[in-house]
Formats: C-alpha cells, structure tokens, sequence
C-alpha cells in the first residue's frame, strides 16, 4: 500500500471529522428518545421485552440487575431466564433464521455454522 503524504493525510483527517461533527450536529438528541429501538436490533430489543413480559419474568430481570455480584446473577440466569432465551421455541425459531441473525444481530449464518449452532 503506498504512503499518503503527511499532508493529504490530514486533509483526509479533516474531511472525515468534519463529516462527523456535521451529523451529530444535525442529530445531536439521536439518543433522546428511543434510539436502540430503531432498525432491526430495536426489532430484537422488541422481542426480548415480549418474551420477558409473556413469561412473566421481569422481576427476575429487575433482580438480574440489581445483583451485586456475578455469582447472584449466575444463579438468577440459570434459575428463570436461560429457559426463555435458549430453551424457547420462538428464539430458536429465530436462530434458525438467517436473516434476523444478521439484521437484527449482525451475525453471518457462515459464523453461526463455525459455532456448531445450525
């Protein structure tokens, strides 16, 4: 790969922080109001809160979150909630799924098979 001058560098520098600023400026409140709902992972973050709600686990979410320590949250993971995400017929449903995988999750069903999963 050939160098870029020192000077064109910054050009470039400039360019691409300028751009930055100029959508941030543009969006300065994107985070104000519900921004990781939007797309699809606001789709998947959707879905988690319906089988949290369906399931009527959200006082142990509550307790998840509140735990002071990882062993607490082991315990209240394996106990009520890893039954929902992995043992759930609707999110295996959609691990099968490739496209939600990599619209939602951002994760290729090449990647997925190198785990062992489908």
């Amino acid at each position: 790969m050939p160098l870029v001058p020192r000077s064109a560098r910054w050009q470039i520098e400039r360019i691409y922080l300028f751009t930055r600023y100029q959508f941030w400026r543009v969006n300065h409140n994107a985070f104000a109001s519900s921004f990781y709902l939007q797309g699809y992972a606001g789709w998947a973050i959707r879905l988690v809160h319906w089988l949290i709600w369906t399931t009527g686990r959200s006082k142990d979410v509550k307790q998840l979150c509140e735990a002071k320590t990882i062993s607490e949250q082991d315990v209240i993971w394996r106990r009520s909630l890893r039954s929902i995400f992995v043992d759930g017929s609707v999110v295996q449903k959609l691990v099968n799924n490739p496209i939600f995988l990599w619209n939602a999750l951002g994760i290729s069903k090449h990647f997925l098979g190198a785990t062992g999963r489908i």
